[in-house]
C-alpha cells in the first residue's frame, strides 16, 4: 500500500498498522503527526508482541510520532519474520516515546534490516528501558548513510544504536552526523552487550555523551567488537564510575584518518 501525505495530517490514539506480510510506502510533501496511546502501541508498524511487514518512509515533509504507553514502538514492531525491513529516506522524522519499555526504530526480536539514508531523524527517549535504533533481541543490521541522526534520552537501561542484550551483527555509518546523549544507570551508546559485532564508520562525525553508573561508548561490554573508523571525527565523553570508552580488544580497533577525542570523567 502507498500512502500519499499532503497538507497537515493528524492521527490520535492509534498509529498505522503494517501487519506481517504487508508493505507500506509513505510518500508526499505534506506533514503527518501521530499520537499513539495505550498499554501496548506503536507509531508505524505493529505492537510489542506482533510481527510487522516492510516499512518504507520517503516523505519530503515532517513526520512526528508521540508514543505514550507501557510498551511502545516508534517505527517497527515486535517480531521481524522477513521482508525488506525498515527503510527511512528523505524528510524529517521525530520520535518521542514516553514509556516503560520502548524501541525508537527497530524491533523487539529478530535481525531486522534498518536502512536510514538522506533524512533527519531525531529521538527523545523517556523510558525505564529501551533502545533508539536496532533489534532488542537479535543480530544488529543497521546501515545509516548521508543522514543527520540525534538520539537523546534518560532511563534505567538504554542503548542508543544497538542493544543492551548479548547480540552481534553490523552497525555501519557513511557520511553521517550521529549525536547520542544518554543518561541513567546502564547506558550503551553505540553497540551491544556481547557477540561478534562489527562497527564501521566512514566519513562520518560522531558526538557521543553518556552519563550513568555503567556506560559503554562504542563496541561491546564484553570487548568482542571490531571497530573501524575511516576519515571519521569522534568526540566521545563519558561520565561514569564503570565506564568503557571502546569495547574491543586493541588489535580490533582501527582508525584511519580523522580526529578522535575520547575522555572519561573529566
Amino acid at each position: 500500500m502507498t500512502l500519499v501525505v499532503e497538507g497537515e495530517n493528524f492521527l490520535n490514539k492509534i498509529g498505522i498498522c503494517v501487519p506481517e506480510g504487508s508493505s507500506l510506502n509513505v510518500i508526499g510533501d505534506g506533514n503527518l503527526s501521530i499520537r499513539a496511546q495505550g498499554i501496548d502501541t506503536y507509531g508505524i508498524g505493529n505492537n510489542w508482541e506482533s510481527a510487522f511487514g516492510t516499512i518504507r518512509l520517503s516523505m519530503m515533509g515532517i513526520l512526528k510520532m508521540y508514543i505514550e504507553a507501557e510498551y511502545g514502538i516508534g517505527i517497527g514492531g515486535g517480531i521481524y519474520t522477513g521482508g525488506e525491513g525498515i527503510l527511512l529516506g528523505r524528510g524529517n522524522i521525530f520520535v518521542d516515546p514516553a514509556t516503560k519499555s520502548c524501541i525508537g526504530v527497530g524491533c523487539r526480536t529478530g535481525a531486522v534490516p534498518i536502512c536510514i539514508q538522506s533524512c533527519s531523524l531525531k529521538m527523545f527517549l523517556r523510558t525505564s528501558e529501551g533502545i533508539g535504533i536496532g533489534s532488542l533481541e537479535g543480530e544488529q543490521n543497521i546501515d545509516i548513510q548521508n543522514a543527520n541522526v540525534k538520539i537523546t534520552g534518560s532511563g534505567r537501561k538504554m542503548a542508543g544504536v544497538g542493544t543492551y542484550e548479548r547480540y552481534g551483527g553490523v552497525i555501519h555509518t557513511l557520511a553521517t552526523s550521529l549525536n547520542i546523549e544518554l543518561n541513567g544507570q546502564r547506558m550503551l551508546m553505540m553497540g551491544t552487550a556481547a557477540g561478534e559485532l562489527e562497527i564501521s564508520m566512514m566519513n562520518s562525525g560522531l558526538l557521543i555523551k553518556g552519563e550513568g553508573q555503567d556506560v559503554l561508548g562504542i563496541g561491546t561490554e564484553a570487548d568482542t567488537a571490531k571497530i573501524h573508523g575511516y576519515h571519521t571525527e569522534v568526540d566521545l565523553f563519558l561520565n561514569s564510575k564503570g565506564y568503557k570508552l571502546l569495547g574491543a580488544k586493541k588489535e580490533n580497533i582501527r582508525f584511519d584518518g580523522g580526529h578522535q577525542s575520547m575522555v572519561a570523567n573529566d
